[in-house]
């Protein structure tokens, strides 16, 4: 895609995991998955209908996780983070 005379690429996350989906899911006693698609689908249905463009890529939370774990676990060791004492959060 051309911007500004800039070739870009679109590329859009997709936090389909984290406390607020665990916490609804469990609520509505749902896999936290199903959810997640639910919401997902309606969110690019809206921008589809809005005239947002489609990204070239979507890439979904917990198609990383294992990386994600390793980039908190390295930043904690490297003291550039910390575990909440109270939470457990990072």
């Amino acid at each position: 895609q051309d911007l500004c005379g800039y070739k870009v690429a679109f590329i859009m996350n997709v936090t389909d995991v984290d406390d607020k989906i665990l916490e609804r899911a469990r609520d509505k006693q749902v896999p936290f998955q199903e959810l997640a698609e639910t919401y997902t689908h309606s969110f690019f249905s809206d921008m589809r209908r809005l005239g947002v463009a489609k990204p070239l890529y979507s890439p979904h939370c917990t198609e990383y996780m294992e990386e994600i774990v390793r980039f908190i676990q390295k930043q904690v060791i490297s003291k550039t983070a910390y575990i909440g004492k109270d939470t457990g959060s990072v």
